[in-house]
């Protein structure tokens, strides 16, 4: 449960709890959570929100997650009550009870490139009835790995491939990006490999922040590097570095500036492979 607060919830997994509200996650009071590339499966409520349950002035940003197989009288996905919510390269399927997402109150609802399927109770219903063919978002059954026993990998055949916003970051294999918290590699079709670690690894500190945020990465082998800094729309507003670099450990600062609050994305390149990270800015 978060009351205020900005948590930053980035590849993580929520899976068969139980709760009154929120069988996974409750946010409350003002907060702004980021959810980004996590799985929320098998989660139960007796009052709302089998996954998400959030209410009174939260500003919630879920970008490629999936949510599956959640649970509840009112919201089996989500159940949001007052506030600002953003969905994105997202999936909800499968519900048990309640409907993808429910709503209360006064809500700004933005969501884009999502697939809503299977759920009891409804997919696009309510006030995001006629959001179904619009920005992207489609209701088609995401053809998961092993659906029955819980494995939400997208299958080679699935819909969601190559089906969100095609002005977000590629995924890893350089291919548009696909819907849901994992990714399906299309250069070798392995389901949701991961980019080899023995390469290079990155990660960026402090995430949120509100000055600048420092991309730290290192590599086992010289390589031309280039860090490249993109929008929420995809688009590419600076780089960062460019040249090459010997094995090591490195870092570049980026300072936002005069730039407005809000999701950014790193892309650094080095020998062949690429990495993608978010960083949530607030001023």
């Amino acid at each position: 449960m978060a009351n205020h607060g900005n948590p930053l919830i980035d590849s993580c997994r929520f899976i068969d709890n139980i709760a009154e509200s929120g069988g996974s996650m409750f946010f409350n009071n003002g907060s702004a959570p980021f959810i980004h590339r996590s799985l929320i499966h098998g989660n139960t409520a007796s009052g709302g929100g089998g996954g998400l349950f959030a209410e009174v002035q939260v500003a919630a940003t879920i970008v490629n997650c999936t949510f599956s197989d959640n649970s509840s009288l009112e919201g089996g996905g989500i159940d949001f009550r007052q506030g600002d919510l953003t969905i994105h390269n997202t999936i909800i399927g499968f519900s048990g009870q309640g409907g993808s997402v429910s709503f209360r109150g006064n809500n700004n609802i933005t969501i884009s490139y999502s697939d809503f399927y299977g759920n009891i109770g409804g997919d696009w219903f309510g006030p995001i009835a006629d959001l179904l063919g619009v920005n992207g978002n489609i209701s088609l059954d995401p053809m998961f790995v092993d659906h029955a026993n819980g494995d939400c990998r997208l299958s080679g055949d699935s819909p969601c491939i190559d089906a969100g916003d095609p002005l977000s970051p590629y995924d890893p294999d350089s291919t548009i990006a696909d819907m849901g918290a994992y990714y399906f590699d299309q250069l070798t079709n392995i389901i949701n490999p991961s980019i080899p670690n023995n390469y290079f690894s990155v990660m960026n500190y402090p995430n949120p922040f509100n000055s600048t945020t420092t991309i730290r990465y290192h590599l086992t082998e010289p390589s031309r590097v280039s860090i490249d800094i993109y929008d929420l729309l995809g688009r590419e507003i600076e780089t960062l570095s460019q040249g090459y670099r010997p094995a090591g450990s490195h870092r570049t600062v980026w300072d936002p500036d005069r730039k407005p609050s809000g999701l950014y994305f790193y892309k650094v390149d080095a020998g062949g492979y690429s990495e993608t990270g978010e960083m949530l800015y607030l001023r």
